[in-house]
């Protein structure tokens, strides 16, 4: 019983869930705008041609009739486009409310083609709007099984009572097959109405599937390609991004004749083996960790690429960095680890410190169009400061 009423649309919630219910909401809004603009000019149009008749919009009862109909139609299509306006002004969310009035549209409108074709057989003329208006119906308003059944059905009902009481001219009296063509019609705008919505709601379900595992697999994909490029340990940048991320900028820079400076330091962690050898592996790794995210701290987030070079050393390219702020940020690099007293007693200092080399030039200029030049000689500027003592920053030819 349960899974019947679900099937209908009867349980609360509706039967596919908030999200595709929501995104059904959505649809239905686009729908219902659409089928008001078209009933909206078709009335317009038909009342301005019943206005230019010869004879006037009050020559017959039958031309009043349709002027009654016609602007009634059109009154409450203007209400209801009024009631849209508002949703969008307002930005409403309630999205099972906006559909039950729009029901009640629907309703209102497939008794108005019964209407209008009762009307009509006055002329002799045979289900045309019932059927436009039934069908159009069925493919763009989004209905609960249950409204579908009883939208029809109604108009099915009022349409075929109402048949004795608006007779066909004489000789084309045909109520017993209008009555079976009047039945299919609303059979088959049931059938349609039920199957569009059931294919709508099953297409935004399989694309929320789908969306998620894209994301998904967005998701992963990302987790692997920094995987790749990442460091596990420190977090920072790993040689591979080093040859694949930093290469390319590097020849792009050249390639687009930029003609800014870039800066390469080499940075080595004082007598980091020793440390290891002292207070373990476990400790050199909260060694690396520690002066990787002082090194995150000190230097430019958006130009400067920090690589683990291997061991306890640490390439750093800055981009669009001159001589003098390149040795700056060295410096405070340095006089930053040596200030966080990070506590060691197998040294002379009882502390962390750490040594840097400093190259500076514009990629593409004299013999420095390939990137490990500039390693080459951040390494040979890193080699002086260790042979001065460490703990210092040295420039490459100073």
């Amino acid at each position: 019983m349960k899974k019947a009423l679900t099937y209908l649309g009867l349980c609360p919630g509706g039967r596919y869930g908030k999200d595709v219910e929501e995104e059904l909401f959505y649809y239905s809004k686009q729908s219902y705008h659409i089928m008001r603009l078209i009933i909206c000019v078709c009335e317009f149009g038909l009342i301005f041609l019943s206005a230019r008749k010869a004879k006037g919009i009050f020559s017959a009862e039958t031309e009043v009739g349709y002027l009654l109909l016609y602007a009634g139609m059109l009154a409450v299509t203007v209400v209801f486009i009024g009631l849209d306006i508002l949703w969008e002004v307002k930005k409403f969310k309630q999205y099972i409310l906006y559909r039950n009035l729009g029901f009640i549209y629907v309703m209102f409108t497939v008794m108005w083609a019964g209407g209008v074709t009762l009307f009509d057989r006055f002329r002799g003329d045979g289900l045309t709007v019932y059927t436009y208006i039934l069908l159009m119906i069925a493919a763009l308003a989004v209905l609960e099984p249950w409204q579908s059944i009883l939208t029809f059905s109604s108009a099915f009902v009022v349409f075929s009572a109402g048949l004795p009481y608006f007779p066909a001219p004489a000789g084309e009296e045909n109520i017993f097959y209008q009555r079976m063509n009047g039945f299919f019609i609303a059979v088959i705008s049931v059938a349609v109405s039920v199957y569009f919505n059931w294919y709508r709601a099953r297409n935004y379900k399989n694309q929320k599937t789908i969306d998620e595992q894209n994301k998904e697999l967005s998701m992963a994909n990302e987790r692997l390609n920094r995987e790749i490029i990442v460091d596990s340990l420190t977090g920072l940048y790993n040689r591979r991004y080093l040859a694949e991320i930093v290469h390319l900028r590097f020849h792009d820079s050249i390639d687009k004749m930029e003609k800014k400076p870039l800066a390469c330091l080499m940075l080595d962690i004082d007598y980091f083996k020793q440390y290891n050898d002292t207070y373990g592996h476990q400790q050199g790794d909260e060694c690396l960790v520690k002066i990787s995210r002082i090194m995150k701290k000190c230097l430019p987030a958006e130009t400067a690429k920090i690589v683990r070079y291997g061991g306890e050393e640490f390439v750093i390219f800055i981009f669009g960095c001159t001589k003098e702020q390149a040795l700056a940020y060295a410096e405070n690099l340095r006089e930053t680890v040596e200030q966080s007293h990070f506590e060691r007693q197998d040294t002379a200092q009882g502390f962390l410190t750490v040594s840097i080399g400093v190259y500076t030039e514009i990629p593409g200029s004299a013999d420095n169009s390939e990137m490990r030049g500039f390693i080459c000689k951040a390494d040979e500027a890193l080699y002086e400061a260790k042979r001065d003592g460490r703990n210092c920053v040295k420039e490459y030819g100073e």
